[in-house]
């Protein structure tokens, strides 16, 4: 993750010593959905206009935990993505966006008796939303296991890399964008999905 982060940070920073007078800063935040794992979300990003063409944008999202039983599953993600304007007039703005993608996830259950004869209904409803976790190599994934007279509890945790490739549109208002966009993230990884993210972004 640190790799990652310090990587989009130095492009950031040679991209933007060879920026000119057009260049703008923008904020924002708004909501996402991950189609693959089926959960909302919270997103928080930061955009820095290069040229007429192009701009970088980073971005944090928050995906809502998801309680099954006595389970529970949460994940977040991170993007750094640089944006290709194809349409930029008085109203709107259309972009084609491509960049890297991490996301972060963790699987944690808490059972107060063990299920009798080691089976429950309990392991086919977690099943849902596990796909991340069981494609996941081993090695990337950090395990514990707890066991006790009156208790089965555990986690998994890991994380997944990859590239994104998407196309947004914003519609201009007085204190900054409106945007929406879609992209298939995490490209080459494990952890592929379809995201999509809309919010406003604020002119600095």
């Amino acid at each position: 993750m640190e790799k990652i982060i310090s990587l989009s940070a130095v492009l950031f920073v040679m991209m933007i010593t060879y920026t000119d007078s057009q260049a703008q800063i923008k904020v924002g935040g708004g909501l996402l959905y991950g189609f693959d794992i089926e959960r909302a979300g919270l997103r928080l990003d930061g955009l820095y206009q290069f040229n007429e063409n192009f701009r970088g944008t980073v971005d944090f999202g928050y995906y809502f935990p998801e309680t099954i039983g006595d389970a529970e599953y949460k994940w977040w993600e991170f993007n750094a993505n640089v944006h290709y304007l194809f349409v930029d007039n008085e109203e709107w703005t259309f972009y084609a966006l491509a960049g890297i993608n991490y996301l972060s996830y963790d699987f944690s259950y808490n059972i107060p008796t063990l299920p009798p004869g080691g089976s429950s209904d309990f392991f086919m409803s977690a099943a849902k939303g596990a796909d991340i976790i069981q494609e996941t190599a081993p090695q990337r994934t950090e395990n514990s296991q707890i066991f006790t007279s009156s208790s089965f509890s555990g986690s998994f945790s890991g994380s997944e890399s990859g590239l994104n490739l998407g196309a947004g549109a914003e519609y201009k208002v007085n204190f900054g964008t409106i945007f929406g966009e879609l992209k298939l993230a995490g490209i080459a990884g494990d952890a592929d999905q379809l995201v999509f993210g809309a919010g406003v972004r604020v002119n600095l």
